[in-house]
């Protein structure tokens, strides 16, 4: 005859179960945090200086595709987000570390992912499209959405499960 205290057997399944599903929110959340990063990355970043004159249309060409943006660089690396509820919205940041801005917001973001959200990283900037077709030569005629989605898996087939041992 088998004895067992079902109690405990139940608890211990609930207390695995708890584990496993904050380990792998963790997961989810650190995988989203590294192809956010890789996106960011691989973003051309602009020089106001150099492209002055192109800048100065945000200003006073309301016919130019960024007009009422301000002329500073990073707009396009500060347009990236993250959001769980699937809302298509730009974002303004800018500046030559608009990195330190907008990955804390990220972070920020993913941290209220539970299991079954969905993840959305996305650019509404209005001349994304324009850097994806190689509009600036920092792409190296890649744009930016192949190298970031062969980085992208790279990082789901080489650290899933160390994002997954990793979390606490």
């Amino acid at each position: 005859m088998i004895k067992a205290n079902i109690e405990e057997v139940l608890k211990s399944l609930q207390d695995f179960q708890t584990k496993n599903k904050d380990k792998m929110q963790a997961m989810v959340r650190s995988f989203a945090m590294s192809a956010y990063e890789v996106a960011i990355s691989n973003t051309p970043l602009g020089d106001s200086n150099t492209y002055f004159s192109l800048y100065q249309k945000r200003v006073n060409d309301p016919e130019w595709q960024s007009y009422g943006l301000q002329p500073v660089e990073g707009f396009a690396r500060g347009s990236w987000r993250i959001s769980l509820d699937g809302s298509p919205q730009m974002q303004e940041f800018y500046g030559s570390s608009v990195d330190s801005i907008v990955l804390p917001k990220a972070n920020a973001a993913i941290r209220s992912y539970k299991l079954g959200d969905s993840v959305m990283i996305s650019n509404y900037g209005p001349y994304i499209g324009d850097l994806q077709r190689n509009a600036s030569k920092q792409t190296q005629g890649q744009g930016i959405l192949a190298p970031t989605i062969d980085s992208v898996m790279k990082i789901a087939a080489i650290s899933l499960k160390n994002f997954y041992d990793k979390a606490a």
